[in-house]
């Protein structure tokens, strides 16, 4: 029994968004998929605990949704001819599970002109990723509500434009592209570790799809830099933290990618943070002060993409460099939109902590616990806690 839940548990989360892309490019529709998909998911949990995992589990799920959405049409009184075009679900599994680009595909789909630009992240994450809507609110300082709401009205636009399930022409590529890697950085930046292997995952197609796109290249490499330190059990500065768990294959293909993209001359936002990454690393591997250049790099992230996460990067990074009264400048520049934002309050606390100000340490710390959303980051802050 325990093996039939682990296993269902285990296909949603790996395979969920592989198999929503799948049955979307075929209906055309994303809201029924996702239903047709979740309904399947049910009848799962159900049958699989009693009656045993089937041989090819994704293959079943698909079964099971296309006999949900042939229901539901029939009791729409929809004619028997046009359930023709379901018939593709009745397909070998070997033939569904070659079906990997689908996610390519339903990502650039979210990125159509017809969909509002202000939604399309928040779309991707959730249709490819299962991002939920509680999880991405903080990330918009939106209620989950609204952006549920605006998900709906997006994938009902889909189906209702018919918006095909193609990746864009050459002409039209370059605007839409650059959304797609946005939506695949929210999914590394959110935390989650699982989330992060989907983004390198995707991120690894997308600079195979597009080998001349410095910024695939970069930011596939930014993903195997963040990865490369996922095993690490100490957050913190790396300056502390040991080497050993770090993943060396990672990094070695991240250096690879990172030079590759520079050669192309065209710097861009993910290439930087990938190149702050590769600083921070290599620094500690080679035992070599880069803090000076680190600071180059944040300076320079923040003329092609200024951000809150930027702006507290370089505060962090002119802390290190024993430049604190510039750090003082970066983070009162954005103190007014920086309430609910941790990582704000964690650069505020190591200010303090510099500056021997042990009560304004303790009061940003227990602030930036307050807003901490996994349990990694939040250890690491009740340890600091201690510690003073």
């Amino acid at each position: 029994m325990e093996a039939g839940w682990s296993t269902a548990e285990s296909v949603a989360r790996e395979s969920r968004g592989r198999l929503v892309a799948i049955l979307a490019k075929k209906l055309g529709d994303v809201n029924a998929a996702e239903d047709a998909l979740a309904d399947a998911f049910g009848k799962a949990l159900e049958s699989w605990p009693e009656n045993g995992v089937p041989e090819h589990p994704e293959a079943w799920l698909i079964a099971v949704a296309q006999r949900r959405v042939i229901d539901a049409r029939r009791h729409s009184k929809i004619a028997a001819a046009n359930e023709e075009h379901l018939a593709w679900l009745t397909q070998e599994y070997a033939e569904t599970s070659s079906d990997t680009d689908s996610r390519i595909e339903l990502l650039f789909v979210c990125t159509h002109p017809a969909i509002d630009p202000s939604i399309r992240t928040p779309l991707m994450l959730q249709t490819v990723l299962g991002v939920t809507a509680e999880v991405m609110a903080p990330l918009w300082l939106t209620p989950a509500s609204t952006i549920g709401q605006r998900l709906v009205r997006a994938k009902s636009k889909i189906a209702k434009a018919a918006i095909p399930f193609t990746v864009p022409a050459p002409h039209e590529r370059q605007q839409r592209l650059d959304a797609v890697l946005a939506a695949i950085y929210g999914a590394l930046t959110i935390g989650n570790e699982d989330l992060a292997l989907e983004a390198e995952y995707l991120a690894a197609l997308l600079a195979s799809a597009f080998p001349d796109e410095p910024e695939a290249l970069g930011l596939l490499a930014l993903c195997l830099y963040r990865l490369a330190l996922a095993d690490d059990v100490a957050p913190g500065p790396l300056a502390q933290r040991s080497t050993e768990r770090w993943d060396h294959e990672r990094i070695a293909r991240a250096e690879s990618l990172l030079n590759r993209a520079a050669k192309k001359r065209t710097p861009g936002r993910y290439q930087l943070e990938a190149a702050i990454q590769s600083a921070h690393i290599v620094g500690r591997l080679e035992h070599r002060d880069l803090r000076e250049a680190i600071v180059s790099l944040y300076r320079r992230l923040e003329t092609y993409a200024p951000s809150l996460g930027a702006r507290c990067g370089l505060a962090a990074a002119l802390i290190e460099a024993n430049q604190t009264e510039d750090a003082e400048d970066a983070l009162a520049s954005v103190a007014d939109t920086a309430a609910d934002y941790q990582p704000f309050y964690v650069v505020k606390a190591r200010l303090s902590e510099v500056q021997q100000k042990v009560a304004d340490t303790r009061l940003f710390l227990e602030r930036a616990l307050l807003l901490s959303t996994d349990d990694r980051s939040s250890s690491f802050i009740r340890d600091w806690l201690d510690r003073l």
